[in-house]
């Protein structure tokens, strides 16, 4: 991307270039946090407006990648705050498909109780990053659901790689403890 400008407002060439590199990353990551299709379409959408709008805040203290990153997952979190603000308002029902975790790879030909026993424990483990505290929840994510370094979480977190350590480990011992119930 190094004919993006960091003082000026892309181009619609550059935009769009940095669209076609940026597009499939910050779908899955919406896709990863919102947990349904149509929302991550939509906040990925949000994410490229403001991205447009607001080009010339990128200071280039960062990766560009990281800013793109940082601004989607803000967008993610303020999209579940957003929802969960109706839900308590409209007293709307939980929907099960939702919740599930996006499969992490390709279904294999094995067992179907196996099958069923798997899906249970992806359930299981969404519910329980849900109840995570909203930084270990994101920290978690980005981390160990999508494999990012540990200096890039805290970059796009804005904070410091220590604190992104502390936020991990603080969020599996929740995690342990939530689940230790169910897997022994």
């Amino acid at each position: 991307m190094t004919h993006l400008h960091r003082t000026a407002s892309p181009t619609p060439l550059s935009f769009e270039t940095l669209v076609e590199t940026y597009q499939h990353r910050v779908y899955s990551i919406c896709y990863k946090f919102l947990k349904n299709a149509q929302d991550a379409e939509d906040v990925s959408q949000e994410v490229f407006v403001d991205i447009y709008r607001n080009f010339d805040q990128f200071r280039g203290d960062a990766a560009l990648s990281t800013w793109v990153y940082r601004i989607a997952v803000n967008r993610c979190m303020d999209h579940l705050r957003t929802q969960k603000r109706k839900k308590r308002n409209a007293f709307a029902f939980f929907n099960k498909e939702n919740s599930e975790l996006e499969r992490l790879s390709p279904p294999t030909e094995f067992h179907p109780h196996a099958q069923l026993e798997q899906k249970e424990k992806e359930t299981l483990l969404g519910q329980a990053i849900e109840k995570l505290p909203e930084r270990q929840r994101v920290a978690f994510t980005l981390a160990k659901i999508d494999g990012m370094k540990q200096d890039d979480v805290a970059q796009i977190m804005n904070t410091t790689v220590a604190s992104v350590e502390s936020l991990l480990i603080r969020a599996k011992n929740k995690l342990k403890d939530e689940l230790s119930g169910y897997f022994k």
